[in-house]
């Protein structure tokens, strides 16, 4: 740090940490962000969970069941359909 310059910012393990936005004009607290976060890495530790233990689908969900032959077939028909 340079001398006689005061640094007020947060530090995060040695690393300055920029201050967080104070604009909130999407209309979003700061709790329902936190809880977006929440959800996103609750979703993603049970898929990686599932993938790990090979968790069979239930079977209200087996129609939905990602089938890699499933997505190639239907990938090459709208190819030859012309869409991309």
């Amino acid at each position: 740090m340079l001398a006689g310059v005061e640094d007020n910012s947060p530090h995060v393990r040695g690393v300055s940490a920029p201050e967080p936005p104070q604009d909130r004009s999407a209309g979003y607290s700061e709790a329902q962000v936190l809880y977006l976060i929440l959800a996103i890495a609750v979703k993603t530790m049970s898929n990686h969970s599932n993938h790990l233990f090979d968790t069979p689908v239930d079977g209200i969900f087996k129609a939905r069941e990602w089938n890699a032959v499933r997505v190639a077939q239907a990938s090459h028909s709208r190819m030859d359909s012309g869409a991309r």
